[in-house]
């Protein structure tokens, strides 16, 4: 996904006299800062994919603790 709007954010800063028939004409600071900005949302786009993967792996690794925890502690039970 990242790499698709990578992809269309620089195929954009080059074909952008071209779009909508030539009735729209982008001045080249207008395509750049298209451009800077389709990377910008590019980055948060990972940024977030990068956040809630981490987060998962989080969640698993807590729950993995507390099954340990559960675990130990009913060892610790049924040896008394």
């Amino acid at each position: 996904m990242i790499v698709i709007n990578v992809i269309g954010a620089i195929s954009f800063f080059f074909v952008t006299g071209e779009l909508l028939g030539g009735y729209v004409e982008f001045s080249l600071s207008m395509r750049l800062t298209i451009l800077v900005l389709s990377l910008g949302y590019t980055l948060f786009l990972y940024m977030a994919v990068e956040m809630g993967v981490k987060h998962f792996s989080n969640v698993a690794e807590i729950k993995e603790m507390k099954f340990q925890s559960l675990i130990h502690d009913e060892n610790e039970q049924s040896s008394k």
